[in-house]
């Protein structure tokens, strides 16, 4: 009842296993559905993703061709 979203969830499934009235249960729904309804984005996650953004747009530029010249 108190969960908002499920950031951390790993789906090891205590919840269903513990819930005494059997109200947790799995739905399958649109990958990226929760996106647009976040109401409140955290600093943490947000940092998070700018880094990892940053370290796939320097491995992907290491590939290119024109980095090896580049270097020299």
């Amino acid at each position: 009842m108190a969960m908002e979203n499920n950031t951390n969830c790993n789906l090891c499934g205590n919840c269903i296993k513990s819930c005494p009235h059997d109200s947790i249960r799995l739905t399958p729904r649109k990958p990226t559905s929760q996106f647009w309804s976040m109401t409140r984005a955290r600093f943490e996650e947000s940092i998070l993703a700018i880094v990892i953004v940053g370290i796939v747009f320097v491995q992907n530029i290491t590939m290119l061709e024109f980095y090896q010249s580049y270097l020299k």
